[in-house]
């Protein structure tokens, strides 16, 4: 036994076999270099970011964990979970069957006081009864190399069921072998070939199951009381947890993150087919991933429907949204330095001072409670109305919504603009009566026609330009609904309500500018803002591009004209071709008729006589 001071986590090293059955390669050494504080590490870098980032922790830190709960993690790897466990749970014992990868996980974690750590194969410990949770997070399809047995999915699981105390629950995070991704060509995650997981693993070792296959096994084990969750994009790096309860909305789908772990090779953005597999009720068969809640019977599942967590944020704004099944929603602040939830409360408050509807919020020591509005997002009832194909429709509610903003602003000379640039273009001009730099058709709700403003978390005392809510809120339309393009022009809105190409410049510089001044993006995004953050290079670009645009749908337009008219010549021949036909008919109708045979002499003496 390796045992640190009181204070700090335990390595047990006394059941390690001796072998380790996995590894990920040299960014082992550098990892535990890096967790004893030897070695520097950029954990950018595309073999660190997925292991060490704290992305991976949204998988488990929404879960509604007891508080003086024993949690069991089995294959606990280098540990990118365990320190959200640690954080819910009263004891963690954390079990990695490599002892490089424990010894990692344990360097990583060390300063907890209520972590264990085994380098230990699971079955040579004797932990039966003992745990409220026990907690698998992509380790399950390994079922065949834990049990070498007939049925190996169902001994494993079974097994599990002798962990957990009889109120214990399993916690299960899987790849689904039917997930979209695999349909857009993505490699199977354990294989690394595009479609193995569609056709069938057959004899392979490493195998996950889809939705059909977890309940037949969940039920051959007599385990019948479950709840499926499907984070999006998958378990891995996740953005967002749905349930049948909460599946996405429409335009929604088109904005969900996608990480990637390694190039792949898409077919086409899945994301693009998502709203039909809603509309079919079909999210859950072809989630990426399962997120499983397993109990025996009579024990009471989470309630929690949906949680959102924002990744792209520095700590400082990072939330976990969580929504129950009552439809209550809370917001927690992800980190001790966390001021958003203050700063949406003072918003909301300014808004009620100014008569502008929205939702209420009650502040409490660890979380803001937000009150749930009937309706849909304003930007979900346009694609609805857009999928009716009602065009008058979308342009009169754009309309109504520009007017909305009118009535929430003022005439004024902008003395304390959100960024230096507006003042280059803007200076007496229609200006938000409170300073609003998040307001979009996402964040209000309409319903019978009204207008609600919720999750503004971004308040501000500069003065905003409402030509910049504007220009931001079609921007994100149409990243909500690319094929709106099809029916109404994006550049003939942003021109209706003289929305120019510097004016969009110089909203763009001013937002960048905006939330760089309070560092609200993390590192990742901040050294993508730094690569792309030319919008001058950009519109050229992007000018650039709409001109080919225009360039290929002309000749486009001259290849369907020469089609059409080829078509109709074709069709011409047609008719040729069948006119012919029936006067072919026609002879050989008269050649095999009585009266041809009969008058055959008088023809041949006719003959003659010309002759």
């Amino acid at each position: 036994m390796i045992e640190m001071e009181k204070s700090m986590a335990t390595l047990n090293l006394d059941f390690y076999s001796g072998e380790d059955i996995y590894c990920d390669g040299s960014v082992e050494d550098e990892l535990l270099e890096y967790y004893k504080g030897e070695k520097k590490l950029d954990l950018f870098r595309e073999d660190t970011f997925y292991i060490t980032s704290p992305i991976r922790e949204n998988i488990i830190n929404w879960y509604p964990f007891k508080k003086d709960s024993v949690a069991l993690e089995i294959g606990g790897g280098m540990g990118p979970i365990t320190g959200a466990i640690c954080d819910k749970c009263k004891k963690v014992v954390s079990v990695e069957n490599s002892k490089k990868r424990a010894t990692i996980l344990y360097e990583r974690h060390k300063m907890r006081d209520n972590l264990e750590v085994y380098a230990a194969n699971i079955k040579d410990l004797s932990l039966k009864k003992q745990f409220d949770y026990v907690i698998l997070i992509g380790v399950f399809e390994y079922s065949k190399i834990f049990f070498d047995t007939e049925n190996p999915f169902e001994d494993f699981l079974n097994y599990l069921k002798e962990l957990i105390k009889p109120d214990g629950k399993i916690l299960i995070a899987i790849e689904n072998r039917y997930g979209i991704k695999y349909f857009a060509g993505v490699t199977e995650d354990h294989y690394s070939k595009p479609f193995l997981g569609l056709k069938g693993y057959e004899n392979l070792k490493i195998q996950t199951l889809g939705m059909g296959e977890w309940k037949d096994l969940l039920k051959k084990c007599n385990l019948l009381n479950y709840k499926f969750y499907y984070p999006y994009p998958d378990y891995k790096m996740p953005s967002a947890i749905f349930s049948e309860n909460y599946l996405p909305k429409h335009t929604e789908t088109s904005k969900l993150q996608v990480f990637n772990y390694a190039p792949e090779n898409y077919l086409y953005d899945y994301r693009s087919v998502l709203n039909g597999i809603i509309d079919n009720k079909m999210f859950g068969f072809f989630s990426n991933s399962y997120f499983i809640e397993i109990s025996n019977d009579n024990v009471k599942l989470s309630d929690i429907s949906f949680s959102r967590i924002q990744n792209m944020r520095n700590e400082n704004y990072r939330t976990l949204t969580i929504m129950h099944d009552n439809k209550k929603i809370y917001k927690y602040p992800l980190s001790n330095k966390n001021i958003e939830l203050k700063q949406l409360k003072i918003t909301h408050e300014k808004l009620d001072s100014l008569k502008i509807d929205n939702c209420k919020l009650k502040l409490s020591e660890d979380k803001l409670e937000v009150q749930y509005i009937e309706g849909p997002l304003l930007g979900e009832y346009i694609y609805i109305l857009y999928l009716e194909r009602k065009k008058n429709d979308i342009l009169e509610i754009i309309d109504k919504y520009y007017k909305f903003l009118e009535d929430i602003s003022t005439d004024k000379k902008i003395e304390n603009p959100i960024s230096d640039n507006i003042n280059k273009i803007y200076e007496n001009c229609k200006v938000l009566k409170i300073g609003l730099p998040d307001l979009n058709m996402s964040n209000v709700i309409i319903n019978d026609g009204k207008f609600t403003l919720i999750d503004q978390e971004f308040g501000t005392d500069k003065e905003i330009p409402l030509d910049y809510t504007m220009y931001f809120s079609i921007n994100l339309l149409y990243e909500e609904i690319p094929t709106l393009e099809e029916l109404i022009k994006k550049e003939d809105l942003l021109s209706k309500y003289n929305l120019t190409i510097e004016k969009q410049k110089c909203l763009i510089k001013s937002a960048i500018d905006y939330f760089k001044e309070i560092d609200y993006f993390n590192t990742p995004v901040k050294k993508y803002i730094e690569k792309h953050s030319n919008i001058d290079i950009l519109y050229e670009k992007y000018n650039t591009l709409i001109q080919e645009n225009s360039e290929l749908s002309n000749a486009n337009q001259k290849l369907s004209d020469e089609i059409e008219k080829l078509k109709a010549e074709i069709s011409e021949s047609q008719k040729l071709v069948e006119k012919n036909g029936m006067l072919q008919n026609q002879m050989n109708d008269i050649l095999n008729s009585k009266s041809w045979k009969i008058t055959e002499p008088f023809r041949k003496l006719a003959s003659k006589v010309k002759k």
